[in-house]
């Protein structure tokens, strides 16, 4: 059972969703969960701090099924594929499900910002973990592990942000994945 405090994650993240971030209220998220304003702001202070919550909360809850799906695959190559879905493709269908959710994913503001860029950090550990055994061969391609492992990340994203639709997003994305591959020996 979720605690308190994650119920109040989730409903935020839902409400966010729903109406972005400016246009959510407290008693918006109060209202989702089934709990008054006072439950909100005792164990949150404002709507930023919410807002920072949730996407620390979402990033390593994301993080988490991934790596644990991730871990009951075969190959690197399926791993790679959890990874394009978890980190990249799941967020789009978010994206285009509600016009108001690109706000939220793109940060509310300077503090939610670095939330995101933390988020990011965590995915870019991911991929260096899932591509360590093959960092000869990226080094010798004159990249330092950490430095595809960012791109790869910094690059998905952008995808997600950019793509005009499902179909530009699932082809951009398997070009990073074949390239991916390929710079590891596997494609």
């Amino acid at each position: 059972m979720l605690s308190r405090k994650e119920q109040i994650l989730e409903a935020a993240l839902r409400v966010f969703t729903r109406y972005g971030v400016r246009r959510a209220k407290m008693h918006d998220i109060a209202n989702e969960v089934g709990v008054t304003r006072q439950t909100i702001y005792k164990n949150f202070p404002n709507k930023e701090a919410i807002m920072c919550a949730v996407t620390q909360w979402h990033a390593k809850k994301t993080l988490q099924q991934t790596l644990e799906e991730s871990s009951k695959l075969p190959s690197v190559e399926d791993k790679l594929k959890c990874f394009i879905k978890h980190f990249f493709i799941e967020p789009f269908d978010i994206l285009i499900s509600s016009p108001d959710a690109r706000e939220m994913a793109e940060g509310f503001n300077a503090v939610t910002w670095k939330e995101i860029e933390a988020a990011d950090r965590l995915r870019s550990a991911a991929v260096e973990a899932l591509l360590a055994p093959y960092s000869k061969r990226i080094g010798a391609s004159g990249m330092t592990l950490p430095q595809f492992a960012n791109y790869f990340v910094r690059t998905g994203k952008a995808t997600k942000y950019r793509s005009k639709d499902k179909d530009q997003l699932l082809s951009q994305l398997q070009v990073l994945e074949i390239l991916t591959l390929q710079l590891i020996g596997r494609g």
